[in-house]
């Protein structure tokens, strides 16, 4: 058979450190990868791959790169066939209002190493049930205020690594919450302001750190 260039290229599941390259057609390939513009011979190499995808790690974030591909037939070798991608930043880089749990979910796949939170985190439901938040189990700083309303969970517990933040907390409307432990390790130096409010199920609130930030008042 004849030994054919890799077609169809493609690349899916961008994130700030990893990428996957896939091509339209199955055998061994090389596969040599480095920052835009690089010259080949000093990238990085992989020979005789077989599939049908690769995916790249240890990328850096908000940076190009070129991926060459070629089949290795053994008996014969085509030309590289090129593409070119960009990975994308750690964090959100603008604003994002959480309103749905599909914008929590697509966080949660797009920005997988984002700890440090640039923006306000505004969590709020408005046409859809959110009822997971474990898109922000590995946050450990906000860069603005924390706001989770009306959205149907019990407890905070995801957020037990946010160590510090930079503005208010609101609490509201969480008709089902019973436990906010989970923001017992934020540092009130950060808190500007403390609202908790409407919820229901929330009868004790005994938060060492939050009792601390009152008695500043």
């Amino acid at each position: 058979p004849a030994c054919e260039e890799p077609t169809e290229l493609t690349t899916t599941d961008i994130i700030s450190d990893k990428a996957t390259i896939n091509w339209g057609n199955t055998g061994n390939y090389d596969i040599e990868w480095g920052p835009e513009g690089f010259i080949q011979g000093e990238g990085t190499l992989v020979n005789n791959y077989n599939g049908d995808n690769y995916t790249l790690t240890d990328l850096s974030p908000l940076t190009s790169y070129d991926v060459y591909i070629r089949q290795d037939c053994i008996y014969d070798i085509t030309d590289w066939v090129k593409i070119t991608f960009s990975t994308i930043a750690v964090c959100p880089p603008s604003y994002i209002a959480f309103d749905t749990q599909a914008k929590l979910d697509d966080y949660k796949i797009n920005y997988p190493n984002c700890t440090n939170y640039p923006h306000t985190l505004y969590i709020s439901e408005n046409s859809s049930l959110i009822d997971d938040l474990s898109a922000f189990e590995n946050l450990e700083s906000i860069n603005g205020w924390l706001i989770i309303g009306g959205v149907d969970v019990f407890d905070l517990d995801v957020f037990s690594n946010l160590t510090s933040m930079n503005g208010e907390i609101h609490i509201y409307t969480n008709h089902n919450l019973s436990d906010i432990s989970g923001l017992s390790n934020i540092d009130i130096s950060g808190i500007t302001g403390l609202y908790i409010n409407s919820n229901v199920n929330l009868n004790v609130c005994n938060l060492e750190n939050f009792c601390n930030y009152l008695s500043l008042w």
